[in-house]
């Protein structure tokens, strides 16, 4: 019996080598992309490839072999010899390749028959170039401005551009994959050609890596194109110097019960609705709505959830600030239903006024963002300047149309002397 488990264990070694000893890859496909003659800069992002390899026949289907781009527009891929056909990811691009013109469905594809190590470069035209960026510290923003001009000559006509984004990395390798970023809505009457802005305050940059003592940042911004979402026009990667250590966070110095876990000092009766210490408010509908006890929430809020009547009103602390120049922001906890939909701007801001409590839109406001900004779900800073010693009032108002679902809401306030 033990002879016959021996032969039969060393027959199936026998068997498993022979299928897996395969040749390794030894053809080499490598190329550039180029615009103008010159290489095209691409995102790097490796989940954003571009090149697909596939292989017909031998029984199996191939869902493709990606051809990582680098971020330099330069491409390599180690293949076994054989015959290939390369095409593109099955997804609209904010340009085109001369040599894989967009079908009814899909792209065209070209043949390979690789038997030895191959270059190939393709020639793209994008719908946009984006040139002259340069970004500087303004207060605690890293502030990046750029030209963006329509490019002509391309099969179809450009999408508009409907956002800017900016990345910031510790080095060179930055792209879509960046854990720092920030966008910012681009107005849908752009031309096209002219100049835009996008900033991030330097804080995200600071706390967005671990251990991050830099006082340099690597930056690139992008161009997102109306209807193509997963893919993005980039810039080149340029430094910025001078980013401060550390910032001066005089929050509990000026105000009371301003992050979560928030101090209740009463529930309304039988309800998760609660009053919070240290916030005054202009109202009871809006002291009603202030704080939301769920515990998978605990955050400070407003909601005018299917009311038939208008929510408005203020919730704040007011406190006296010297001369000086000071960045109050505001952490988010959700938008949810007309405000987080299209048309959910105008409804609610965070805001600082001069003097004691604040109203709609009032002349005493200094800085406002508006909650209903996609920009503005993550974080809203503010920067103001005092020219002298002022009593003001930070907070959020909100003017919640009758009928409506609207609900909004924050986890911290801060606020730093720059």
């Amino acid at each position: 019996m033990k002879k016959i488990i021996i032969l039969l264990l060393a027959t199936i070694l026998f068997t498993a080598c022979e299928y897996d000893n395969y040749d390794a890859p030894s053809v080499t496909f490598s190329g550039q992309l180029l615009y103008n003659d010159k290489p095209f800069l691409c995102d790097g992002n490796d989940a954003r490839d571009i090149f697909l390899f596939f292989q017909e026949g031998f029984g199996k289907v191939d869902w493709g072999t990606k051809m990582h781009t680098l971020a330099d527009g330069s491409y390599q891929q180690l293949l076994h010899s054989g015959e290939y056909k390369l095409t593109l990811g099955n997804v609209k691009y904010p340009f085109e390749i001369n040599e894989f013109p967009a079908g009814t469905v899909g792209y065209d594809s070209i043949y390979y028959d690789l038997k030895k190590d191959v270059r190939q470069d393709f020639y793209i035209t994008p719908y946009y170039e984006i040139s002259d960026l340069d970004a500087k510290l303004e207060g605690i923003n890293i502030v990046a401005k750029f030209k963006v001009k329509k490019v002509s000559g391309t099969s179809k006509p450009a999408p508009r551009i409907v956002k800017a984004r900016i990345y910031l990395g510790i080095n060179h390798f930055v792209n879509s994959k960046s854990p720092v970023v920030a966008e910012q809505e681009v107005d849908a009457n752009f031309s096209g050609d002219g100049e835009l802005t996008v900033s991030i305050d330097a804080i995200k940059y600071r706390t967005g890596y671990k251990e991050n003592y830099r006082d340099n940042a690597f930056y690139r911004v992008a161009l997102e194109l109306e209807n193509i979402p997963d893919y993005y026009l980039f810039s080149e990667t340029k430094e910025i110097t001078g980013i401060p250590e550390e910032f001066d966070d005089i929050t509990n110095q000026y105000l009371k019960n301003y992050k979560q876990p928030f101090n209740v000092v009463s529930y309304f009766p039988d309800s998760r609705r609660g009053i919070l210490s240290d916030w005054l408010t202009s109202n009871a509908a809006v002291q009603y709505t202030m704080y939301d006890g769920w515990s998978d929430r605990l955050f400070m809020c407003a909601e005018n959830w299917g009311n038939p009547t208008a929510l408005q009103g203020a919730v704040y602390q007011t406190f006296t600030l010297p001369a000086g120049k000071y960045l109050f922001i505001a952490t988010r906890g959700f938008n949810w239903w007309d405000i987080e939909n299209e048309g959910g701007k105008d409804r609610a801001f965070f805001v600082v006024a001069k003097g004691k409590g604040i109203e709609w839109k009032s002349p005493s406001i200094i800085a406002q963002s508006d909650c209903g900004d996609p920009a503005s779900r993550v974080s809203m800073p503010l920067n103001i300047t005092l020219e002298q010693e002022t009593e003001v009032s930070m907070g959020y108002v909100v003017n919640f149309p009758g009928g409506e679902t609207n609900a909004l809401s924050f986890t911290a306030f801060t606020i730093y002397a720059i």
